[in-house]
């Protein structure tokens, strides 16, 4: 059982080399330039946003503190110590957010790149082309978005149950770790599902082909997550990691479909 774990996991992980250098290939290093111009987008939206909230907030606070109008002495640098506090936190609140969302964000604002790409590099590496049609095209969209959104779900359940957990001694050292694990899993099968969807495989389907192979998942997954940990670049670096693991996914998924025919008919 351990040796079929680490073989399964090896799929997921083992993929990423063969996903890198196709990835930076002249057929596929076009792919590039959507993490760059969506991390340009938020980095925009953001800015605006948290401008926003600084303002909102700032200016509700100043009417509780009674600091509006021509101030002068102590109240004067009161209100700009305040001020200036009220900024960073606003900046801070949303850097820990996107932190918290940015990954699924990044896959639902992609996911029409996923699904040319895993098309795009199943077909080059194995010769599998599939008559897809703009209506599908759209549907691997909108499934796409729905997986991202079941999972984001899922794993805000889990986020919240192992908080609670944290505050067990001892026993909530390891709550940290089994987020980890869990987000990798939802990770992956996001990346994975855009293969799955293109052999007809139904939501269900794919639900019960990722608990079946859940220690693929997770280390296709594994890549991803610990890019998004990696402080302060990890949301924009996570862009392009996530074109590699979809890639590394579609590779995967046709090493565990083969795999599972062979023993279907063994």
């Amino acid at each position: 059982m351990k040796n079929n774990k680490l073989s399964k996991i090896r799929i997921g992980t083992d993929s990423y080399g063969q996903a890198i250098k196709l990835l930076f290939t002249r057929k596929f290093a076009i792919y590039l330039i959507f993490p760059i111009i969506l991390n340009i987008i938020l980095v925009y939206v953001m800015s605006l946003l948290s401008g926003s909230l600084y303002e909102a907030s700032w200016e509700y606070i100043k009417g509780l503190l009674s600091l509006d109008g021509d101030l002068t002495g102590f109240l004067y640098y009161l209100e700009k110590i305040l001020s200036g506090l009220f900024w960073l936190m606003s900046k801070l609140l949303f850097f820990f957010m996107y932190l918290f969302i940015g990954g699924y964000l990044i896959i639902t604002l992609l996911s029409p790149v996923y699904a040319h790409l895993s098309e795009k590099t199943e077909k080059h590496l194995y010769n599998q082309e599939y008559k897809v049609s703009f209506k599908d095209f759209m549907n691997d969209i909108g499934r796409g978005i729905i997986i991202a959104l079941r999972n984001i779900m899922i794993e805000m359940g889990w986020t919240i149950v192992l908080f609670l957990v944290g505050l067990i001694p001892l026993i909530g050292l390891l709550a940290p770790f089994v987020l980890f694990f869990i987000s990798a899993y939802y990770y992956g099968f996001s990346f994975i599902d855009y293969s799955l969807e293109r052999k007809r495989y139904t939501i269900r389907d794919s639900i019960e082909f990722g608990k079946r192979n859940r220690w693929t998942f997770i280390g296709n997954g594994t890549v991803f997550t610990l890019t998004l940990a990696i402080p302060y670049i990890g949301t924009t670096l996570a862009g392009f990691t996530s074109l590699i693991s979809v890639m590394a996914g579609t590779i995967a998924t046709e090493k565990l479909v083969n795999s599972e025919r062979i023993t279907i008919n063994e």
